[in-house]
């Protein structure tokens, strides 16, 4: 196998990339904790989770830890009218500037595909919103015209469905003359999002429209 290979090679290929844990850290903790069994090796919530499986009060208190250590730091935060959110912590401003890195290659690799695709799927088996503000950003900044689809569709709410997926926007410009696929990112959040909720019985996914959380 080469050491090297060429840029070029993987413009015309189905392109999928998947983001595991680990990668957000420093906008979220991970599921490492300081507890350590007897070997010395570190406990994570999933280890004690599965050690707590029948004691029902300790399980209900790692959970409500959980809760409060790695999900509610990344749950959206609305801020009264007038009142600006504050700045990002630096820690949490690295992680997205890496993201943004990241989505900024590619959205430039997508845009030299030749043919009509200029698609990527971007699964990620966290629950945070970073490659979303990462996106939202890279759009305000007028960085390269492309196109986000979360899956969902709606305006004050905005529902998820899988089907959504199939979405494609086309810009014809100004008078129609032209058709431009613009280069796509499908955002898969296979383990779901804090920015989720149930809705019904039919279990839909409702994706709140709020204000992301800069803290």
């Amino acid at each position: 196998m080469p050491d090297q290979f060429n840029l070029k090679d993987i413009y015309e290929q189905n392109l999928n990339f998947l983001i595991g844990a680990g990668a957000s850290h420093g906008f979220l903790p991970t599921l490492a904790l300081e507890i350590k069994d007897d070997d010395g090796k570190k406990h994570t919530f999933e280890t004690l989770a599965k050690i707590f499986e029948s004691n029902s009060p300790m399980k209900c208190l790692l959970f409500m830890l959980y809760y409060r250590e790695c999900i509610k730091p990344g749950l959206p935060c609305i801020w009264p009218k007038g009142v600006p959110a504050p700045p990002r912590a630096p820690v949490k401003e690295v992680v997205i500037g890496e993201y943004k890195l990241f989505i900024n290659t590619l959205i430039r690799v997508l845009d030299r595909q030749k043919d009509s695709a200029k698609k990527a799927n971007i699964f990620t088996t966290n629950y945070d919103n970073c490659i979303e503000t990462a996106c939202e950003e890279l759009l305000t900044e007028h960085v390269a015209p492309f196109y986000v689809n979360d899956g969902s569709s709606g305006f004050q709410k905005r529902i998820f469905h899988t089907k959504n997926f199939n979405n494609r926007v086309i810009n014809k410009g100004a008078f129609e003359r032209y058709d431009q696929t613009l280069p796509q990112l499908n955002i898969l959040h296979a383990h779901g999002s804090v920015h989720w909720e149930k809705a019904g019985r039919d279990r839909t996914l409702l994706m709140k429209f709020e204000q992301a959380d800069r803290l």
